[in-house]
């Protein structure tokens, strides 16, 4: 079959390779990461997910423009992918594959293959895909199909639009490092879904939920601040504050403007509502407040 001769000329030059000086690179991940095999297209998508991107031991990192501490790959690996590639074909055997899923065919074996070799070194991978094809469900299950469908939530972020600095970022700052981690405990031990669709349906409800109170929040802060300045108006005590300005377009700032009794109130009921937003952030559906911050700080407007 044309399928499995590709995957074999394949195989054979990616073991050929693995032998090969060349591949005296090695970047282990750490214990406990989370790692994804993917297409080039998604590395900067999945770093965003995932602690770790595979690039094979002996590709020029710095020519992928990927940073090496997000990347993973070793030669332990890579000799395992032969083996791996014709269980999976035996366990999988590729049947009714059209011309136009080729080349997705390809990818999902080969990448099914490089996950299952790289477990077997110890490491926890989760192959990510570009398009799902119509043997998904054989090929997904427990936290694979969890990953791929929180990778599917994040589908509006324009990798061409991010830069792997901006991802260092983001990575780096406390708060994300907490809702990633209750991100992943959740996906690796409380999602329950059978099918990518599914699971891409349950984050799909718990983000716009999450979103929702988020939103609700801000606009409860933003009429309970109008509000407030308003009644100190009335009272006379705010007059310079909003004398010949518009109160609703910075209630806030005209109040600090109007002295330190303003400024003491408002900033006492300011600590009110983000003790509030805290509550939000760390109370019901916060599991995918990490997606949540993906969409709002890269996602397309």
């Amino acid at each position: 079959m044309r399928l499995e001769r590709w995957l074999t000329k394949w195989s054979t030059r990616r073991l050929a390779r693995a032998r090969a000086e060349a591949y005296a690179l090695d970047r282990r991940p750490g214990p406990l990461d989370i790692c994804t095999v993917c297409d080039r297209t998604l590395h900067k998508r999945a770093a965003l997910l995932f602690d770790r991107v595979y690039i094979a031991p002996g590709v020029d990192v710095q020519e992928e423009e990927a940073p090496p501490e997000l990347t993973f790959g070793f030669r332990e690996g890579e000799t395992q992918i032969v083996s791996c590639l014709h269980e999976i074909l035996d366990e999988h055997p590729p049947s009714g594959i059209r011309d136009e899923n080729f080349v997705d065919a390809v990818s999902a074996y080969a990448e099914r293959a490089l996950a299952r070799a790289y477990a077997r070194g110890g490491c926890t991978v989760v192959p990510s895909y570009p398009s799902y094809l119509s043997f998904e469900a054989a090929f997904s299950g427990g936290s694979v199909v969890a990953y791929e469908g929180a990778l599917r939530e994040i589908s509006i972020v324009d990798d061409t639009k991010l830069s792997w600095e901006q991802i260092i970022e983001f990575r780096r700052d406390k708060e994300s490092v907490r809702k990633y981690r209750e991100l992943r405990l959740w996906l690796q031990s409380g999602l329950k879904a059978n099918s990518v669709t599914e699971a891409a349906d349950i984050i799909g409800t718990k983000l716009a939920a999450y979103d929702w109170a988020m939103r609700k929040h801000g606009l409860i802060t933003l009429q309970g601040a109008l509000t407030f300045v308003l009644d100190y108006r009335q009272a006379g005590v705010a007059a310079l504050a909003v004398a010949g300005g518009n109160v609703a377009a910075g209630p806030i700032f005209g109040a600090l403007a109007g002295g330190l009794v303003i400024t003491g109130q408002i900033t006492a009921w300011a600590l009110g509502r983000y003790i509030d937003r805290e509550d939000v952030k760390r109370g019901a559906n916060c599991e995918v407040a990490f997606i949540h911050d993906i969409n709002k700080r890269f996602g397309s407007p």
